[in-house]
């Protein structure tokens, strides 16, 4: 009896030492997985940007047990990698633990030091390390903003399948001792005690994503959209908008939801770049405007930010607020027009005085070929220079208006592509000497042109006569000459505009049979008589004729166009008198007469 309880108590004895050592084994290998998982993640880690300052200081991580074998990772990152930096930024960071003193840091670009139990893999790129040693501290941190150097893919994560990976908290398993001396009536088998379950660190902005994923994933679509030295670049506004997008927007846009971040930092970088600051009205800090830019809410409610049902910005239009400019003042960024759905960007200046100009300057940025959707451009009355660039004439552009701006060099052949164009004017520019591009003539649905006092010269090509749904022309103060036939297939004309020219020859008979509004030829070498026909103009409102080679008498049925308000025919050779019936037209304003003709007293000013 004696030898069946001794022999039972050995068996007893000998299972619980193999449950044991099975139980045990198991736990410090589930252990050191994570651990060498944790380090090969801390490998793969590259440095995120633009993130506060940190002032930490390098110190001695932890030097832990033994760890297992590494982990395997997740897919790589969707996102673009990151271009260069040369100078990347580090926030404070932290390693502490007890016992033993740890590893030296060898890292300083790193934001933040992550450390565990356990001696897994040796990363050298770690800041710090958590294990047994005295407190480390963190990474010293570069006082530029954080781009980067040209990153791998994102750290690989065997725990989440989000693009960028993530980072999991170092469990720690706290397996069971077995008793040296096992009593030979133990009769129950110890349970070892629970592994702790890897996390995910978040920082709840981006569900899944740390802050360091975040910023990388951000930083990674801004690179495609900015040089990465001019973010690098303190003072450039595309700097301050990056500041802003990642550390003081409460919408906190997140890397996946890569249009919403597009435009965000298109908007913000348009902001800082044109003085936002110091508008008179809706910047940032305007208590007194509920649109203020850069508010913490949708950017669609942002003042003259307008979007579609999808939340896509598709209007830019800063109109004047109770008669006011609201006062740009700097460059237009390139990046405004990455934003895909954008379809009108105004940003006319606004003054009574129509002398004055506004302080939008710089070049016309050749991204605005990026802007696939861009139907109207609105640049007029600033102070804009530089060429046209090409990239323009491959848009899908409807209207373009650059009047009175600083713009100089010419107009391209390939004004010709814009088959879209219906508006154009670009008036009142440097531009250099030049002929009109023969490939105008190209854009048949073109309504509204305007190039007065564009530098031009020679003859009109005869291409412009395929123009024929053309509205309004205007080709004052500038060198042309020869005929202008061209117009005849005009049938919808309704302003001509070609004073201070040197065209010649007789006026076509055909415009005296447009539904015109405004006819101004004064100031060239045109010839011949006003014939009566000239009485089919019944909706005209402004008629001058002055400074040309015009002969024989005044036609009396000019009396006939009752809305006509100025009427200019000195400098020419007419001759007889003025019809009196012309002093008693409703909505006439001025008549001017060439010296030498007689006219009804208070009737006329000659000239």
């Amino acid at each position: 009896m004696k030898i069946q309880r001794i022999r039972l108590g050995l068996a007893f004895i000998c299972c619980f030492a193999v449950l044991s050592s099975v139980i045990g084994n198991n736990n410090n290998s589930q252990a050191g997985n994570l651990r060498s998982e944790r380090g090969n993640l801390d490998e793969d880690i590259h440095v995120d940007r633009f993130l506060n300052n940190g002032h930490g200081k390098g110190g001695k991580g932890g030097k832990g047990g033994k760890g297992g074998k590494s982990g395997k990772g997740s897919k790589s990152s969707n996102y673009p990698k990151s271009k260069s930096s040369k100078h990347p930024k580090a926030t404070k960071g932290e390693g502490k633990g007890k016992g033993k003193g740890g590893l030296k840091a060898k890292s300083s670009k790193l934001p933040k030091a992550h450390g565990g139990k356990g001696k897994g893999a040796k990363s050298s790129k770690l800041p710090g390390g958590k294990g047994k040693g005295g407190k480390g501290k963190g990474a010293k941190s570069s006082k530029h903003p954080k781009v980067g150097k040209k990153s791998s893919k994102y750290p690989k994560s065997k725990s989440s399948k989000k693009s960028y990976g993530t980072t999991p908290t170092t469990p720690t398993t706290d397996a069971p001792t077995p008793a040296q001396t096992p009593s030979p009536e133990i009769t129950t088998i110890p349970t070892p005690a629970p592994t702790v379950t890897p996390t995910l660190e978040t920082t709840g902005v981006c569900p899944g994503l740390t802050e360091q994923e975040r910023n990388e994933g951000i930083s990674s679509i801004l690179e495609t959209m900015t040089a990465v030295n001019v973010l690098a670049d303190v003072s450039s506004p595309q700097y301050k908008a990056a500041q802003w997008l990642v550390n003081e927007d409460t919408f906190a846009a997140c890397p996946e939801n890569l249009a919403r971040l597009v435009q965000r930092y298109a908007l913000a970088t348009f902001y800082y770049s044109t003085g936002g600051d110091d508008w008179n009205f809706c910047s940032a800090s305007d208590e007194n405007c509920n649109k203020a830019f850069l508010g913490g809410g949708d950017e669609c409610t942002w003042y003259g930010v307008n979007c579609n049902q999808f939340q896509k910005v598709k209007e830019l239009k800063l109109e004047p607020l109770d008669g006011e400019d609201i006062g740009l003042n700097g460059i237009l960024p390139p990046e405004i027009f990455f934003m895909k759905n954008l379809k009108d960007l105004e940003l006319e200046y606004f003054n009574i005085d129509d002398r004055l100009r506004g302080d939008l300057s710089g070049v016309i940025p050749d991204s605005i070929g990026e802007s696939s959707n861009l139907r109207a451009l609105d640049l007029q009355k600033q102070e804009i220079t530089g060429n046209i660039p090409d990239s323009l004439y491959d848009t899908t552009l409807r209207e373009i208006d650059l009047d009175k701006n600083k713009l100089t060099g010419t107009i391209s052949e390939k004004i010709g592509n814009l088959k879209n164009l219906i508006f154009f004017t670009a008036s009142d520019n440097n531009f250099d000497k030049q002929e009109l591009p023969a490939t105008i003539g190209n854009i048949e649905n073109l309504q509204y042109f305007g190039l007065n006092n564009a530098n031009l010269e020679g003859p009109v090509p005869e291409t412009f006569g395929n123009l024929t749904g053309m509205i309004s022309l205007d080709l004052s103060d500038n060198k042309l000459e020869g005929d202008i036939t061209f117009v005849e297939s005009y049938k919808n004309l309704q302003t001509l505009a070609l004073d201070n020219n040197k065209f010649t020859g007789e006026i076509p008979a055909a415009i005296w049979s447009m539904n015109l509004f405004v006819l101004n030829l004064q100031d060239n070498k045109f010839e011949g008589r006003l014939p009566s026909t000239i009485s089919d103009l019944k909706n005209i409102r402004t008629l001058r004729l002055k400074g040309n080679d015009l002969t024989g008498p005044i036609p009396s049925v000019l009396a006939s166009l009752t809305k006509l308000e100025t009427l200019t025919l000195e400098g020419n050779n007419f001759t007889g008198e003025v019809p009196a019936a012309l002093c008693d037209l409703p909505n006439i304003e001025v008549i001017t007469i060439p010296k030498g003709l007689t006219c009804p007293e208070d009737c006329c000013e000659e000239k």
